[in-house]
């Protein structure tokens, strides 16, 4: 997997979860930082930043969202091999997110990757673009 984050990498993932809960995430990579962003469609509709800091170089990872137009960021400033999962957010069907991650010195872009935008419609991603 370290070979797959030298470059860009994009996937969607589709899992189901316990009480008829869906789960279903884009991934987004750079050297150095690595993303996902995962909506859970169950009695609600929620949705999960988790960021991994892959490089001891003194950068932080960021996992950065739109939805609605509403800008949102997760920062992982816990250095190299670290994971930061504490940013839930929540999300509503038919809603069209965009998403990325950038490896960041204070606010500086140090590297970015693409956006994946897709629409979440009826317990599932549609529209999906990666670049």
């Amino acid at each position: 997997m370290a070979a797959a984050l030298v470059g860009a990498v994009a996937a969607v993932t589709t899992m189901a979860a316990p009480a008829q809960a869906f789960q279903f995430s884009l991934e987004r990579g750079v050297r150095g930082a690595y993303a996902t962003v995962t909506f859970e469609h169950g009695v609600d509709v929620n949705l999960q930043v988790k960021v991994w800091d892959r490089e001891a170089d003194g950068h932080r990872a960021v996992g950065v969202l739109y939805q609605g137009g509403v800008r949102q960021e997760c920062h992982n400033t816990s250095g190299n091999g670290t994971v930061e999962d504490d940013c839930d957010y929540g999300a509503v069907d038919g809603m069209t997110v965009s998403f990325r991650v950038d490896v960041r010195e204070g606010t500086k872009i140090i590297r970015s990757s693409d956006f994946i935008v897709a629409t979440y419609r009826n317990g599932r991603f549609e529209d999906v673009y990666v670049p």
